[in-house]
């Protein structure tokens, strides 16, 4: 299994709006690409505070890509994303993969 981790920071002030932006992401992702255990929005509060993650669970790595293609093809997925880049700081998204051990 790997976890899947997507952050960015968002702009001073923007803060609630981009935690919204990504639930509803969350939200069409979890019904459109259902996972054993559901995504999770999480908000940082130490290190990098205030940083927004969009934590998945993915059974394999190949699952993952699989559902990054169909992501990329997905009219709605573009559409999401729209509403969060604005929100954003530029520069600061950041994409991790762990390993459950």
């Amino acid at each position: 299994m790997i976890i899947t981790d997507a952050s960015f920071l968002p702009l001073l002030g923007k803060d609630a709006e981009a935690v919204a932006a990504f639930k509803e992401i969350a939200a069409y992702f979890d019904t459109r690409w259902p996972l054993a255990v559901p995504r999770q929005v999480l908000v940082d509060l130490t290190g990098e505070t205030g940083r927004i993650h969009l934590i998945a669970t993915k059974e394999s790595l190949e699952e993952h890509e699989r559902q990054m293609a169909e992501q990329g093809a997905d009219e709605t997925v573009r559409t999401l994303a729209q509403k969060v880049t604005p929100l954003a700081v530029p520069g600061t998204r950041r994409d991790e993969f762990r390993r459950v051990a």
